[in-house]
């Protein structure tokens, strides 16, 4: 299809924001490129995933263009990294009510962060309520632990991660939390943190550096739900690796960009022939 060619990170969700104002266009993506099996479903955590292939954030920070990502292909999309109230207005509360309009059609993440103006201290009240908003709307959090949010270190990670857990046991349904671990975090800063969610029951974590899947799938004993993601993952071929290595999920990030929607439409038809034909 022509809709889609060389463009910006910018221009490709403007173009997504136009594609999703035509019920046709929806339709001919869907047509084109959504392409799911039966045999590359995945149900982890109780949810059930069509596709183990989805949409790094980044892409849809506002929660406005997931149904259109899910057209293309994508089995599930992390909408953020997104705060409590962003500067210009889109922040949780105004992506709750587009998610309250118009009930997603695919599995969402959500990467919840703290506002650069919130101090550290007070930054688990930011998370805590981020989350609370959020918690019918989204099968999944992810705390960034990037630019604005809590740093790798465990003490703060705790200071956040052991308010929002107790903050879970106020609803019926246990939405999964994950832990954020950014690339160039060194290996023992890794080892604490594994420690630490291990420790505490944490659901799983989502890695942003690729040879640290089978790393910590080994170091975990699989007892973590590992969520791959990063610049490492460009090809189809790199994201069954990461499925290989351990993880249950994988996310295309600037693959997408480069590569146009069709990489899901790819890497679907690449699991679905290899489990297919039983080499997996």
């Amino acid at each position: 299809m022509c809709l889609f060619g060389s463009h910006t990170l910018e221009q490709l969700k403007q173009r997504l924001e136009w594609i999703s104002r035509s019920r046709f266009l929806r339709m001919l993506l869907r047509l084109h490129y959504r392409r799911m099996y039966a045999n590359t479903a995945q149900t982890i955590f109780g949810i059930h995933f069509d596709s183990p292939f989805g949409l790094a954030c980044g892409y849809d920070e506002n929660g406005s263009l997931y149904d259109t990502l899910s057209d293309l292909g994508a089995g599930f999309v992390e909408i953020g990294p997104i705060t409590l109230q962003e500067k210009d207005g889109q922040g949780v509360e105004e992506a709750v009510a587009r998610l309250r309009l118009k009930k997603p059609q695919v599995r969402l993440i959500a990467q919840i962060t703290k506002n650069e103006q919130i101090l550290e201290q007070d930054a688990y009240r930011d998370f805590s309520r981020s989350m609370a908003l959020l918690y019918d709307f989204v099968d999944m959090f992810v705390i960034d632990s990037r630019s604005g949010g809590v740093t790798q270190d465990v003490e703060d990670l705790s200071e956040v991660i052991d308010k929002l857990l107790e903050t879970r046991r106020y609803f019926d349904v246990k939405r999964p939390i994950l832990i954020n671990i950014s690339q160039g975090v060194s290996r023992s800063a890794v080892d604490a943190i594994l420690a630490y969610a291990m420790r505490i029951g944490l659901d799983g974590v989502i890695v942003r550096d690729c040879p640290l899947v089978d790393y910590i799938y080994k170091k975990t004993s699989g007892n973590l739900i590992i969520v791959a993601s990063g610049p490492g993952i460009g090809t189809p071929e790199m994201a069954y690796r990461m499925l290989c290595d351990g993880a249950s999920l994988v996310e295309f990030d600037q693959a997408f960009l480069r590569r146009g929607p069709g990489i899901f439409r790819e890497a679907n038809q690449l699991l679905h022939t290899l489990r297919k034909d039983s080499r997996i």
